[in-house]
């Protein structure tokens, strides 16, 4: 294949370090692209993603290169740019949110998660469906793999019609390793009890980097390792939270039914409401419960939310107004910034209890009670809806009816497998 460009495909990777596909192409000709397909984005994201493409972009032209973008499927996109340039190979790293076309040519590398899906089983050889346990196993494992550092060099990389990102703005590579050095300096101590605390800049900031691939698992997981040596902090904590990511990705290849079906198939028969007013004043942040009226709010107007109060605002939709919890999953899948294919399935069904590691039904989030333990001052309310319209439901009544439901369901096991 001497002379022949190698196209590497970029997806949610749009970093130049840590990347296994650029790696291995690297010594060659070889051609970046990137495959626009709007329909694969939430509507929040698209301008976040130009300034990350932007960014990738402007690292490649550092190197004497470009990055090349198309719009399309790429399906059809990668054969025709292959046709045009001379490329007998497509590199890509594997997505198992997103699998790439059947019969491409090329060669698939190992994704940028800590170990590739199966790599973490129980006893019996098969996937974990409760978090803590997969976690402990986790831990017992060697360490994943070291990333990949940033090529030092590309070999030339040929001239190929396509758009050249245009965009500004503090995103990509960089920033993220930015932030990811200020949250590991300063936020890292006392980071589990800041956490929960939707008033306080307390979270790592790193959901939106990580779902645009501008920093991957491995290189948060080493560094978050290399700043808790010898030092007092709440790394093992963190360290959890980025395996709750991992484990949804898992999951998810294990179970690729995870976005679309109950896992659980006993709520196959709950009563779910088709409720259009419920379902916007719960969008709209008008349910008149100040803790999800400001989550609601918040998302609006910033494409993200707090982690705890993503908790309260899903319970609400689904165990007390009734609304199933696909109806949340499309909502925050146009709507926030650090939308991740597998976590949002993952984290709806666990908060609608039907799914991986589900929340028993019968916790259910009282909105009063998590504003009183989370948000005592009301700070966070009062940043975001600091007035209200009256409560949409009377949230004892509803509570019974929701317990009442469930206790009707037929008592169906879970999958086991994801030929389910």
């Amino acid at each position: 294949m001497a002379g022949f460009p190698v196209v590497v495909w970029f997806r949610r990777d749009l970093r130049l370090g840590d990347h296994p596909a650029l790696a291995a192409a690297a010594k060659g000709p070889l051609l970046p692209v990137f495959v626009f397909d709007e329909t694969a984005w939430g509507r929040a994201q698209l301008p976040r993603l130009a300034a990350s493409l932007f960014a990738l972009d402007t690292a490649f032209r550092a190197k004497g290169g470009r990055l090349v973008v198309r719009r399309g499927k790429p399906a059809q996109v990668l054969p025709g740019l292959m046709a045009e340039t001379g490329a007998r190979q497509v590199f890509w790293n594997r997505d198992p949110a997103e699998p790439a076309p059947a019969g491409l040519p090329g060669r698939e590398f190992p994704s940028s998660l800590l170990f590739e899906p199966g790599g973490v089983r129980n006893a019996e050889g098969g996937p974990y469906k409760v978090f803590t346990p997969y976690w402990k196993a986790l831990r017992r494992l060697p360490p994943p793999p070291r990333p990949l550092p940033e090529p030092d060099r590309l070999g030339p990389i040929p001239e190929a019609a396509g758009e050249s990102p245009a965009g500004t703005g503090a995103a990509g590579e960089a920033t993220a390793r930015a932030r990811l050095e200020s949250f590991l300096d300063a936020g890292l101590a006392g980071y589990l009890e800041r956490r929960d605390i939707p008033a306080l800049a307390g979270t790592s900031g790193l959901s939106v980097p990580l779902a645009f691939g501008e920093l991957s698992a491995r290189q948060v997981w080493w560094a978050t390792v290399a700043a808790m040596a010898g030092r007092e902090n709440d790394g093992e904590g963190f360290l959890r939270q980025l395996a709750w990511r991992e484990f949804a990705y898992h999951s998810l290849a294990v179970f690729p039914q995870l976005p679309e079906r109950n896992l659980n198939e006993s709520f196959d028969a709950y009563p779910w409401r088709d409720d259009p007013q419920s379902l916007a004043a719960w969008q709209e942040g008008r349910t008149g419960f100040p803790l999800v009226d400001a989550g609601m709010r918040e998302l609006a107007a910033t494409g993200t939310m707090h982690n705890r109060v993503r908790m309260v605002a899903g319970s609400f939709l689904v165990r007390l107004l009734g609304i199933h919890w696909r109806a949340g999953l499309a909502w925050f899948r146009d709507r926030l910034l650090d939308h991740d294919p597998a976590l949002n399935a993952m984290n709806w069904q666990w908060v609608a209890g039907t799914g991986i590691d589900a929340q028993p039904f019968f916790r259910i989030f009282n909105p009063a009670g998590q504003a009183a333990r989370h948000d005592p001052d009301g700070a966070y309310v009062r940043r975001w809806a600091p007035q209200g319209p009256a409560p949409i439901l009377d949230y004892t009544q509803a509570r019974r009816q929701a317990l009442a439901a469930y206790r009707g369901l037929p008592k169906i096991k879970p999958p086991t497998h994801a030929d389910h």
